[in-house]
């Protein structure tokens, strides 16, 4: 079940970020991996207090914006 709701997560973020990329379908897909993959850990930072609100926005932000830029 949850190897399911990830996947569905993957697609789902793929889904929104398409029309704002280049990149194939596939190579889109995987990069949206890394991303919930990344978001989590900086979830992670932030529950912990490693890092602040903001920062974490930004970063992921920026990984975003850089993540899926063709």
């Amino acid at each position: 079940v949850q190897k399911a709701l990830a996947d569905d997560y993957v697609t789902l973020i793929a889904a929104a970020l398409g029309r704002f990329s280049a990149l194939s379908s596939q190579d889109l897909r995987l990069r949206c991996a890394g991303l919930a993959g990344a978001a989590e850990a900086i979830a992670r930072e932030l529950i912990r207090g490693r890092t602040g609100e903001n920062a974490a926005c930004a970063t992921l932000a920026a990984l975003i914006v850089h993540g899926i830029a063709a």
